[in-house]
């Protein structure tokens, strides 16, 4: 009589056997990660994206003439207007018939300028996506009176989508632009600043020196700091209670758009400088820059 059992046992012995030589698996086998299709290794190039910004020539017609509104003066100061704010860092340059909106690392966003609207208390334009409001004397800046806010692009939040807001002051380019890049005038800010630079100082190494000071955003005062390595970095902090809102790296170029050949040499810094006019205990001012 055959054992049923036992027959079992041989036959199941005997597949296992047979699965083997021909490279299948057993149910003891681990498994086995099955190999990636060719077409899991394909990576796809994203379309490129289209950037904003217009090329400049089509805001003028053939003979230079700018298409937008050219006044000489906004808001009495003559135009064009340079406008400047932080987090983040951006630049608008207003008049010659042209709105050139920058932001660092992204594109250059350049839109005809129409006639203002004026509501009495502020003026403000709509131009391709990109709205401007300026309100007189709403910064405590002599360079830059005018408050500036721009609004440009879209961001999703939970009830809805609104407007990114970049806020900043404004005042005549060439004016605007002398404090920080063209003379030494600066040096009367070092004392009436001199919380928001021990405030900045304090939160590098010190082994820096001042190289231009200016005023920013109401009540904040900017400074561009080097090293001894040619290093940059742009500080603002609070002028009355030397709170700081930035400490940015710089590169070269836009360092120098500010510097005016003029430094001070805080007190107790190792940087290389000569003689200098001492500023209370704030430090020595070189007109003529740090002579090692």
């Amino acid at each position: 009589m055959l054992n049923i059992s036992r027959m079992a046992s041989v036959s199941a012995l005997a597949m296992s056997i047979m699965l083997a030589s021909c490279g299948g698996k057993t149910s003891d086998d681990p498994e086995n990660a099955a190999a990636p299709d060719a077409q899991d290794l394909v990576i796809e190039t994203a379309p490129p994206v289209e950037t904003a910004g217009t090329d400049v020539e089509k805001l003028h017609s053939a003979d230079g003439t700018p298409l937008g509104y050219d006044p000489d003066v906004i808001m009495g100061q003559e135009a064009p207007l340079l406008a400047i704010g932080t987090e983040p860092d951006w630049t608008a340059e207003i008049g010659d018939g042209i709105i050139s909106f920058e932001r660092h690392g992204l594109p250059l966003v350049e839109v005809i300028l129409p006639e203002f609207e004026d509501t009495g208390s502020e003026v403000s334009v709509v131009s391709g996506g990109l709205s401007l409001t300026l309100t007189p004397d709403a910064c405590d800046d002599a360079e830059r009176p005018i408050g500036v806010v721009v609004s440009y692009e879209e961001i999703e939040t939970e009830d809805a989508s609104e407007a990114i807001q970049y806020v900043g002051c404004a005042g005549a380019a060439d004016g605007a632009h002398a404090l920080g890049a063209g003379d030494s005038s600066w040096k009367d800010l070092i004392e009436p600043s001199s919380a928001a630079i021990e405030a900045c100082l304090s939160e590098t190494d010190k082994d820096r020196v001042i190289l231009a000071l200016y005023p920013r955003e109401p009540g904040t005062t900017g400074m561009i700091l080097g090293d001894k390595y040619g290093g940059y970095e742009e500080c603002g902090a609070s002028t009355d209670t030397g709170d700081v809102s930035f400490l940015d790296p710089m590169s070269a170029d836009q360092a120098e758009d500010w510097m005016t050949g003029a430094a001070l040499l805080p007190t107790g810094s190792a940087y290389p400088c000569g003689q200098g006019e001492a500023i209370g205990s704030l430090g020595t001012f070189h007109p003529n820059g740090c002579k090692g």
